[in-house]
């Protein structure tokens, strides 16, 4: 399937800032543009972790609805979400969301992030412990997600890894016992400036690739994006601070691997073996031993 990966490279100090969110959304749009204009255009393009600066049911949701209509593509993007639970007691919960837009304007699948950055996305035990009640107010405040079904367009059924979901082999095995055929990382590296983190991080999904034996597609705001084939060989990437857009076939692949049907387990199985080995061939070493003496 043609896959396009747009980055955007927004500054972090302004990529919240309410004067930038117009900027933010040309950007990205201009970006994608530019794909839909080759002669074998992309069937899904994907933009980072909270490309939006703004919960999806905005105003600002209409330009991108006709750009999407008009390109006739999917739209694979990371958004703030909110869910009102009890209107009258004001209850309201928050997601770290990526959502699928289809061109009819609607939206085709949602998944919210799973794990969570500790007191960077949520404070643990904060109801057992009050006196953190001010660092929650300096950091978000988001709900967990579930792992559920893929995100599906046309052939494509994509497991969601969400930032440093990527770093969590479990997450990848479950999107590929739910079905899914490619995995897509989006992520948001900004904050590690100009360091080793985003190598590293780039690094952990290539190995998400390899033990699910699927092609996954990383979108970052600053890099590192890249296009990543089931064998783990990167086919294409951007560079470290830059917009950047592309679009590659990505492999669609249903088959399962060790590491999908036992997990954990492999790893287990290998001492076991190995500790069995080593008794045999100790014994065979002693009988041998024993054989040349008598002898």
């Amino acid at each position: 399937m043609k896959v396009g990966i747009v980055q955007g490279n927004i500054d972090q100090s302004l990529k919240w800032s309410p004067s930038q969110q117009q900027i933010t959304v040309d950007t990205y749009l201009a970006l994608s543009a530019s794909l839909m204009r080759a002669a074998s255009p992309p069937d899904l393009v994907i933009w980072p972790e909270t490309a939006l600066p703004f919960f999806p049911t905005n105003e600002q949701m209409g330009p991108l609805k006709m750009a999407v209509k008009s390109g006739n593509m999917a739209l694979l993007t990371g958004a703030p979400w909110y869910e009102i639970i009890d209107r009258q007691n004001k209850k309201v919960k928050y997601y770290n969301s990526a959502f699928l837009l289809s061109p009819d304007g609607g939206f085709a699948g949602k998944y919210f992030k799973t794990h969570l950055v500790p007191f960077g996305e949520y404070v643990p035990m904060k109801k057992l412990l009050p006196f953190l009640a001010p660092l929650v107010e300096a950091v978000g405040d988001f709900s967990f997600g579930t792992i559920a079904k893929p995100l599906v367009w046309h052939e494509a059924k994509a497991g969601i890894l969400i930032c440093f979901e990527s770093v969590f082999p479990e997450l990848s095995r479950q999107w590929v016992q739910a079905g899914a055929n490619i995995l897509v990382n989006l992520t948001n590296d900004a904050w590690y400036g100009k360091s080793s983190a985003p190598q590293h991080s780039l690094a952990m999904a290539v190995l998400r690739a390899v033990e699910a034996r699927r092609s996954l597609i990383r979108s970052a705001n600053t890099g590192i994006s890249a296009f990543v084939n089931p064998a783990g060989g990167i086919d294409d990437r951007s560079g470290l601070f830059e917009p950047w857009a592309a679009a590659r076939d990505a492999v669609l692949m249903t088959d399962i691997t060790i590491w999908v049907r036992f997990g954990h387990l492999f790893a287990p199985f290998c001492l076991i073996i190995a500790c069995f080995g080593t008794a045999v061939g100790r014994r065979l070493r002693c009988r041998e031993y024993r054989l040349r003496e008598y002898n």
